[in-house]
């Protein structure tokens, strides 16, 4: 009888020590996907601020190759808020880019962004953004990132031309990406409009 409830106490032992392991093991594969997931977001939004200025850095004016880096984050089917023609609607960042290249190269195109990525962000709300989210079956992650922008013109097709503001329009916006952190692929799906 003893001898049983000594190989019961040592099994539940053992039991005890192989879920601390588990349970362990399960942290730091969490840990790890949310660190990976966290950089790969903030790197993205990163070159997101840079290239949505749409203007080449050393002439301050919109170039073939400031709408190509922009095109370049997102998906090929992605849908944005088009506030470069001031119109309510979504479009797609091919229609959007098509504007750009056809009407709008060469000319200054004033944007300011309020950059959300702050090591508050990212600790706080990107963390808890990364945790309520569902993984999807390819292993990756839709996350919603809030960022606003301030436009001082607008293009209008009439004038072909950019209208100014009379003061600078802001607008919140929320960015959905696409983050893969298997195959390391983040682009934008979409960019809408709060309401």
């Amino acid at each position: 009888m003893i001898a049983i409830l000594l190989f019961g106490l040592v099994a539940c032992k053992s039991l005890k020590n192989q879920s601390q392991q588990i349970d362990n093991q399960t942290y730091i594969q969490n840990y790890d996907l949310n660190w990976i997931l966290k950089n790969q977001t903030t790197d993205f939004m990163i070159k997101f601020f840079k290239y949505g200025l749409l203007t080449n850095i050393n002439t301050n004016k919109v170039d073939i190759e400031s709408v190509m880096k922009y095109k370049s984050l997102f998906y090929d089917n992605a849908k944005l808020f088009n506030d470069l023609e001031n119109i309510e609607e979504s479009i797609s960042i091919d229609k959007y880019c098509s504007v750009l290249t056809d009407f709008c190269l060469d000319k200054k195109y004033e944007i300011y962004y309020n950059e959300t990525i702050t090591n508050e962000f990212i600790n706080n709300q990107l963390t808890k953004e990364i945790n309520n989210t569902k993984i999807e079956s390819d292993s990756s992650y839709k996350l919603k990132i809030p960022f606003e922008k301030w436009t001082n013109q607008y293009f209008s097709k009439e004038k072909s031309n950019f209208l100014t503001f009379e003061f600078p329009k802001k607008t919140s916006y929320n960015l959905t990406i696409y983050n893969n952190p298997i195959n390391h692929e983040v682009f934008i799906i979409n960019i809408e409009k709060k309401q």
